[in-house]
């Protein structure tokens, strides 16, 4: 029989937003890495013994940061202190001499968020958060490989967790296959869910 926790007023409510694109307007396009990867992550989560409430995929829908805080105001409107909130973000990050950030893109538009917004938009979460970043550059955001020092120690609180698949100098790779059935994602998704 499946296993799940009982949840009651004053116990932790899991909810996971997966965020992904593959077409941008100035990137290079990356179909189907992130559809793939979101889909690798929702399966690794619904497998959690601990059970998510909720389990949200944003593929393609998110353009911009506004857009991101109106989806995540929705999504998260019911948490409280005692939950976890986990956010997953599949899309190219960059780091240049006065810029660190990730692509929003929903294939029409795109934006850069920049680690400052994207700590905004968290703190105003109750409960404790977990942050995956799969993006090239992703380690900007948390001061790691990198002497840059552009980000001022934006993920510091008790609350939050960052886990990145890339240093801030770095590429995160990813793979493509020919093959009919194995189409590609990055190796940072394939090892979460297959640790």
């Amino acid at each position: 029989l499946p296993f799940s926790v009982p949840q009651t007023d004053n116990s932790c409510r899991m909810r996971a937003m997966l965020i992904g694109s593959d077409t941008f307007i100035t990137q290079e396009n990356t179909f189907p890495i992130a559809r793939n990867n979101l889909h690798s992550i929702q399966s690794l989560l619904q497998s959690d013994v601990r059970t998510y409430q909720d389990i949200g995929i944003w593929y393609e829908t998110i353009s911009d940061p506004q857009t991101l805080s109106d989806a995540m105001d929705s999504f998260f409107a019911a948490t409280d202190e005692n939950d976890i909130s986990l956010f997953y973000f599949s899309t190219h990050g960059i780091l240049s001499e006065n810029t660190a950030g990730l692509y929003l893109s929903d294939g029409t538009t795109e934006s850069l968020l920049d680690p400052q917004t994207l700590s905004s938009l968290l703190s105003a979460i109750p409960g404790k958060k977990i942050l995956l970043l799969d993006t090239c550059n992703s380690g900007a955001f948390i001061e790691k490989g990198t002497d840059n020092l552009l980000i001022n120690h934006t993920f510091t609180g008790k609350d939050i967790y960052v886990i990145t698949s890339a240093g801030g100098f770095e590429a995160s790779w990813q793979w493509h296959s020919n093959r009919q059935n194995v189409s590609g994602g990055s190796y940072f998704a394939s090892l979460l869910s297959s640790g």
